[in-house]
C-alpha cells in the first residue's frame, strides 16, 4: 500500500511537470529486486510491475519470447513488428562474499617472486566482494537482432556499451600499508634491547678453535640459523647472503618513474621526489629499506619479523665494514666528496664512511710516494725457494718500516692528540721566516705553480703543497660541532676554527722554504693580495691589520709537511664510530633511519602501480 501511495504521488508529479520519462520504485527485499513504475505520455499512462516465478518458460529467457509477451499484453495485433524498438542490457555478476580471516597468510610464491628489494603491493585476501558488468544495446529494431532459444546475436564482446561496478570488502589492509604500519610501530618502540643483544652472541664467540672449524654434521632440518645463544633465526645463511648481494647491487640511480606517456603531473611528482630528503632510487639505502619493509610483511610471528630485521641490519653493517677494512669503494658512492646534506641521515653516514675510505687510501698513497719503503730485492742468482723467502723478508721489512713511520708521524698510538707548543712570545724584529729558512729541505710538494714566484726569492718558483682534506661532516656531526663551539670561550672558539688554516700554512712553509705570508696569501686567497701597476704588491687592508688572525696563525705555523702533521680528519675514528653505532642500534633507531626512505619508496610504488 505504501508503494502504491508513493507511485500515485509520482503520477501526479509527472503529469504536473509533463515528464515523459519512466520512473521506477524498488520495494520489498533488496535481493529480490522488485520494481513498480509508470510513465505518463500525454493521455496515456503505462504501469510497470515485477513478477517473480519459480520456473520461467524457456522462451521467456530470450528477446523473441519477451516481445511476444509485450504484444499479448497490448492486445493489439495490428501493430507492425517494425514499430517495436528494444533496448537490451545483460548483467554479469561475480561474487566473492566469503568471510576470511584478516590474518590470512599471503601466498609465499608471491613473496618469492618479488625479489629481495621489492615492495609488496597486494593484500592478504581478495579485496573485491562483487564485480558487475553491464553490457547494453540501446534503441534496436526487433528484426535487427536475433535472440531465440537456439541462437543469439547478443555477444557481450560486441556490445556497444559497457558499464562496470565493483564492491569491495571493508577493512582489508594492503601489504604496503601493513609494512608501513609495522615500521611506524617499531619507530615508536620503547624496547631498549640492541640488535646485537636480540640476535645473541655469534657462533664464533666464546668457542674454541676446534669448535669453530668443526664441520657441520647435520645439514638437514628447517634450514634455520641457530646461533650459540640458542636463538632460532628466521633467515638462513644462504637467503641472507642473497639479500645482502641484492642490497649492494646498485642500479641506475637517476632512472625516472616508469611511464610510457608524457604527463605534466607525473613530471611534477618526479621533481618533488628528487628533492625529498631521502636517497636516490636504486641506491643502497633504497634497497635496504625495501628489504626490511618486505621482512615486516612475511607470514611469520612478530618475534621472527623483528629478528629478520635485526639479521638484515647486522649483515648490512658487516658488509659495510668489509668495504671499510679493505679500502674498497661502497657501490654507488664512488664519487662522494662530502656527505650530501639534502639526503637522509643514513645516506649521509654511508657517504661519510666512503669519505673515510678515500681519505685513508689517499694517505697510504701519500706515504708510498713520499717515503721509500723499498728494501733489498731477492737475489735472482739463488734458487726459487730462496728468492721467495727473501721476498717474504722484504715484505716484513717494508711493513715494519711503514708501521714505524705511522707511529712516529701519525701518532696511531694513544698520543694521537699530541701537538707542538708554539712560542709564547715573538720578537717583532725577528723576521717571519725565522723558522722557515732557505736552508730547510723542501717537503710535501704537490706541483709547481706556473705563474707565481717567491717574493723573497724571485728565482724560486712557488710550489703548491700537499694539504689535508677538510673534515667532512654529516648533519648530526655539524650540530654536535656547533654545540661544541658555542660552549667554548671566544678566543678558544676562534682558535678551534683555525685548525685547517694552520695546517695549510705549515704545509706551505714546508714546501716553500724562505717564503713569507704574502706568498701564502697569493696562493690561498688571491683577492687579499693587491697588485699595483708597477708590478709591486701588498696585502689587502684587512690582511695588513696587526691583529689579523692570519698573521697570528702564520707566526705560530712551523714548516711541517702533511705527512708529519696531526690529522685534522681522523678517518679511522669517524668510520669506527659510525659502524659501532650501527651495531648497537635499537630497533627504533633502525626505523628512525629508514622512515624517510620508506615513505618515498611507498609513494613510488603507488605511482608505478597506477601507471
Amino acid at each position: 500500500d505504501e508503494a502504491q501511495m508513493i507511485l500515485s504521488a509520482i503520477d501526479i508529479a509527472t503529469v504536473n511537470s509533463e515528464c515523459t520519462l519512466p520512473i521506477f520504485l524498488q520495494f520489498g527485499a533488496p535481493d529480490r529486486i522488485f520494481f513498480i513504475g509508470s510513465v505518463q505520455n500525454g493521455n496515456i499512462r503505462t504501469r510497470f510491475e515485477t513478477v517473480h516465478t519459480h520456473h520461467a518458460f524457456s522462451k521467456h529467457k530470450c528477446l523473441s519470447g519477451l516481445a511476444d509477451i509485450f504484444k499479448e499484453r497490448l492486445n493489439d495485433s495490428t501493430i507492425p513488428a517494425l514499430d517495436i524498438t528494444v533496448a537490451i542490457e545483460l548483467e554479469y555478476i561475480i561474487r566473492n562474499d566469503f568471510d576470511y580471516d584478516n590474518d590470512l597468510h599471503i601466498d609465499e610464491k608471491y613473496i618469492k617472486n618479488l625479489g629481495a628489494c621489492s615492495l609488496p603491493f597486494s593484500t592478504r585476501r581478495d579485496v573485491v566482494k562483487e564485480f558487475r558488468l553491464l553490457t547494453g544495446w540501446p534503441a534496436l529494431k526487433q528484426e535487427a537482432i536475433t535472440d531465440t532459444i537456439n541462437y543469439s546475436d547478443l555477444d557481450p564482446y560486441a556490445a556497444p556499451r559497457w558499464r562496470a561496478s565493483v564492491t569491495f570488502h571493508k577493512g582489508v589492509q594492503g601489504l604496503l600499508h601493513s609494512g608501513l604500519s609495522k615500521a611506524k610501530e617499531y619507530l615508536k618502540s620503547i624496547d631498549e634491547t640492541t640488535v646485537t643483544e636480540k640476535l645473541g652472541p655469534k657462533p664464533s664467540e666464546n668457542r674454541s678453535a676446534a669448535e669453530i672449524f668443526r664441520p657441520v654434521v647435520d645439514s638437514g632440518g628447517s634450514g634455520m640459523n641457530i646461533n650459540i645463544g640458542g636463538v632460532q633465526l628466521p633467515i638462513n645463511e644462504i637467503r641472507l647472503k642473497e639479500i645482502i648481494t641484492t642490497i649492494f647491487n646498485v642500479v641506475n640511480q637517476s632512472a625516472p618513474l616508469k611511464h610510457h606517456h608524457s604527463n605534466e603531473l607525473l613530471n611534477d611528482i618526479e621533481n618533488t621526489l628528487k628533492s625529498a630528503k631521502a636517497a636516490l632510487p636504486g641506491s643502497i639505502v633504497d634497497n635496504l629499506t625495501k628489504s626490511i619493509i618486505l621482512a615486516l610483511v612475511q607470514p611469520d610471528s612478530t618475534k621472527n619479523r623483528t629478528l629478520s630485521v635485526c639479521q638484515i641490519w647486522e649483515a648490512f653493517t658487516e658488509e659495510i665494514r668489509k668495504y671499510w677494512e679493505t679500502n674498497k669503494d661502497i657501490p654507488g658512492l664512488e664519487n662522494t666528496t662530502v656527505p650530501d646534506l639534502s639526503k637522509c641521515l643514513l645516506h649521509q653516514k654511508l657517504q661519510m664512511i666512503q669519505c673515510c675510505i678515500d681519505s685513508r687510501r689517499k694517505r697510504h698513497e701519500l706515504y708510498d710516494q713520499t717515503k721509500n719503503f723499498s728494501t733489498h730485492v731477492p737475489d735472482l742468482s739463488k734458487c726459487l725457494l730462496h728468492q721467495k723467502l727473501q721476498m717474504i723478508q722484504c715484505c716484513i721489512d717494508s711493513r715494519r718500516k711503514r708501521h714505524e713511520l705511522y707511529d712516529q708521524t701519525k701518532n696511531f698510538s694513544t698520543h694521537e692528540d699530541e701537538f707542538f707548543d708554539a712560542p709564547d712570545e715573538f720578537d717583532e724584529e725577528t723576521p717571519l721566516t725565522a723558522t722557515n729558512t732557505v736552508n730547510n729541505e723542501p717537503e710535501g710538494r704537490l706541483q709547481k705553480s706556473e705563474t707565481l714566484k717567491l717574493l723573497n726569492r724571485p728565482e724560486q718558483p712557488l710550489y703548491i703543497p700537499i694539504t689535508q682534506d677538510r673534515s667532512p661532516m654529516t648533519e648530526d656531526m655539524l650540530e654536535e660541532h656547533a654545540e661544541y663551539l658555542a660552549s667554548m670561550p671566544g678566543d678558544d672558539r676562534v682558535k678551534a676554527q683555525l685548525d685547517t688554516l694552520l695546517s695549510d700554512m705549515q704545509a706551505f712553509k714546508a714546501a716553500n722554504p724562505g717564503c713569507c705570508i704574502e706568498d701564502f696569501v697569493r696562493w690561498h686567497s688571491p683577492r687579499d693580495y693587491v697588485e699595483e701597476e708597477d708590478g709591486t704588491g701588498h696585502l689587502s687592508e684587512r690582511m695588513d691589520m696587526e691583529d689579523n688572525v692570519w698573521r697570528t696563525t702564520w707566526k705560530e705555523a712551523r714548516p711541517i709537511a702533511v705527512a708529519h702533521q696531526n690529522r685534522l680528519f681522523n678517518e679511522s675514528k669517524e668510520a669506527e664510530k659510525i659502524l659501532h653505532s650501527f651495531m648497537f642500534f635499537k630497533i627504533s633507531d633502525i626505523f628512525k633511519m629508514l622512515m624517510p626512505m620508506s615513505l618515498i619508496c611507498a609513494i613510488r610504488r603507488l605511482i608505478e602501480e597506477g601507471l
